[in-house]
Parts: C-alpha cells; structure tokens; sequence
C-alpha cells in the first residue's frame, strides 16, 4: 500500500514539474501600439562603446530593449578585443538587463569577438571568451532558440510563431566553413512553411558592395539571401548604414554606427504589422528617432502580405517554438525529485 502511494505521489510531482515546463510557451508582449504584432530592437556593434567604457550610453540601449522589445538581436562586435575580459564582463553586465527582465535576445560573433588573425593558432573563429559568456544554454533559456550548429553560437536560428505565422530568424557565422554553409542551406531548405530573417555580422559596406568571407563567391551571404523564403537580411561591420530593397524578394539592412560620436550610437527598430515589416532608428540617450531626407537606410517599410490569421491565443502574446531539448532539466528535476522521495521513505521503512 505505501509502495502505491509512493508512485502516485511521484507521478504528481513529475506532472507538477513538466506541467510548469510547458506552460511557459508564450512571452507578454512588450509593444504598446496595437498596429504592431511584433517588435524586434537590433543593436548594432557595441565594440567602441565597450572599449571606451561607456557604461551610461550602453545600458541605456538595454534598458530601452528590456522595456520595449519583444526579441532583442545584437548584430556582433560585441568588444573591441577578442581576449579582452574586462571589455566581456561589460558586455555581459548589459546583456544582464535583458536576463533580469525575461527579454528574449539571440546574439552572434563579429571579427572583434573572434581571433581573426589566428594569434593563438587555434583557427579564425577562435572565440573562447564569446563561447564562456554566450554559451547555447544562455541563449536557450530565454529566447526563441531552436538549434545550434558548430562552435558555440556561431551559427544557430530561433523561431517566433505569429498569428500562426512562423518567422524564422537564422545567424550565420563570420568565418563560414562547408558544413556551416551546408547546414544554413539545410536549414533554409527544411523550413519552407516559415518567412526567414538572416542575420549576420559582415553582407554588405554602405556603398552596396557586397562582402564575400574568404574571397569564395559561393558562399557569398548576399547568394544565400536570394533563397525563395528569405524577406531580410540585416549585418553591421562596416561603419555606415545602408538599406536595398530587392523587388519582390527581400530586403537587405546595414546599421553600424560605431564611426559616430559615443552618444550618436542609434539602435534599430525592427517592427511587423497586419501589412508588412519596416525599420526604423532610435537613439534612446538622447531619445531622439534618426531621419535621412537622402537615404532610406533608417528608416522604410515594405508592403507585404503575410498570410495572419486569428487565432485562440491572446493576442498580446508570442509563440515560443521551444525545442524539446530545452525541457531536459524539467525532466532531470522530475527525477531527482522521485529519487529523494523513494529514499525517504526505504529510510522510514
């Protein structure tokens, strides 16, 4: 008799357990106008203002995401050196704004991330102090996150389902491999029901000259874009910014404003409605939007239309695709939980 009430009372807790696991399958959303389904903050290199200690400026641009973003997404160049760990410890202490608040993020590595000249003769995507402080398990905690491929994060993509639609956002790495660039088509190819955001560090420059890693065409970023599901492709890296608009396809983005003056740094604001998706840009230091009478770059909006539908969700929250992975520790607790309580009670007996 009490080896059964052992069981049921270990089934209750299992269930007790997951069923909190899985409850968590939808984010509040954060923006206020009712035109916007969903708002993404891009913030682009954050590398000088690491490197100059501007601690004021750069919690600014995160307290402003933690408030305002549904999905926050920084375009790499996260420091200025690659081994620099005071230049981390103050990225990751901005990036902790987002964790203390549940703000979804996902993040990739640019040049400054990585040992691009390959000085400890470890390869040029040696990043071990990218990996330690953005390990998977940081980004799949608190995001959209589906799937990694190769060194850490450097390439992975996370899935948001709105209106049952699904947008898949995929980050590419700067230095890309064959497997990598076999695994990004791979990817493209095997979601053909989602619209797909491709972020990278470096595409394009601010004239419109495409930037192809490792001078081999073939796996130029700028190809990979013109796939039939690709909408967007948005990169930092170069100082400028710039914007192109491929008719009937996709569009493509560049924000980088580390050549401006520390307090001149603007994020980009990256919002989809019932009749397309547009940017804009946003300084929230000096609370002030960015327009350009000659250039289109920070501020446009493309018509398009998405094939939304009403659902039975509420609609001021988002859909996490969560993979099942991500369950894992609910279950390790689960079962930890039923040893202690088999053992209490062989210990009683």
């Amino acid at each position: 008799m009490l080896r059964k009430k052992v069981y049921v009372f270990s089934i209750f807790l299992i269930i007790i357990v997951l069923s909190s696991a899985f409850s968590v399958q939808s984010v509040v959303k954060k923006t206020n106008d009712s035109n916007v389904l969903f708002r993404v903050v891009i913030i682009p290199d954050t590398q000088k203002l690491v490197e100059e200690d501007c601690k004021e400026v750069l919690f600014n641009q995160f307290e402003y995401a933690s408030k305002n973003a549904d999905y926050v997404i920084h375009l790499g160049d996260l420091v200025e050196n690659f081994d620099n760990s005071t230049q981390w410890d103050l990225i990751d202490e901005g990036f902790q704004i987002l964790d203390d608040s549940n703000t979804s993020y996902s993040v990739i590595a640019g040049n400054h991330d990585i040992d691009e000249y390959n000085t400890l003769n470890q390869g040029v995507d040696y990043a071990p102090l990218y990996n330690e402080y953005f390990p998977v398990f940081r980004i799949s905690q608190n995001g959209f996150f589906q799937e990694s491929f190769g060194r850490g994060l450097e390439n992975h993509y996370s899935i948001v389902t709105i209106k049952k639609v699904k947008f898949l956002f995929l980050f590419v790495s700067y230095y890309i491999t064959d497997l990598e660039y076999a695994w990004i088509q791979r990817t493209i190819d095997s979601n053909q029901d989602c619209y797909i955001i491709m972020v990278t560090h470096a595409l394009i420059t601010k004239e419109g000259n495409v930037i192809v890693i490792h001078d081999l065409e073939f796996k130029s970023f700028y190809n990979i874009g013109m796939r039939d599901n690709v909408i967007l492709q948005l990169c930092g890296h170069d100082p400028g910014t710039y914007f192109e608009y491929i008719e009937n396809h996709h569009a493509i983005s560049l924000l980088d404003y580390q050549w401006k003056d520390v307090d001149k740094h603007y994020l980009g604001i990256l919002e989809f409605t019932n009749v397309g998706f547009g940017l804009k840009t946003y300084n929230p230091y000096t609370d002030d939007y960015y327009f350009d009478d000659q250039s289109e770059a920070e501020n446009w909006f493309i018509d398009y239309s998405f094939p939304f539908e009403d659902d039975e969700i509420n609609e001021s929250k988002v859909f996490i695709a969560k993979p099942l992975i991500s369950y894992l520790p609910f279950f390790f607790v689960s079962l930890v939980l039923v040893a202690i309580v088999i053992f209490v009670v062989k210990r009683k007996r």
